[in-house]
């Protein structure tokens, strides 16, 4: 244990320690994942976002875009 009381003298109740290379490990992991995924593929599976797959194409979204 590092520290095992806090400011005030108290007995820390817990301690958690982060490597510093958990955010890289973290990242490598999901950048190496080969399937792509795609908001339209997701959707399908969704009754209720039925009617707005039909609104994902260039020509809808570059309407409501500037």
């Amino acid at each position: 244990m590092y520290k095992e009381k806090n400011g005030a003298g108290d007995n820390a109740l817990f301690q958690l320690m982060l490597d510093d290379n958990a955010f890289n490990a973290f990242s490598s992991i999901v950048v190496s994942i080969d399937k792509m995924f795609s908001v339209r593929e997701l959707l399908k599976g969704n009754k209720k976002a039925a009617p707005f797959l039909d609104m994902l194409t260039t020509t809808f979204v570059g309407t409501v875009l500037p």
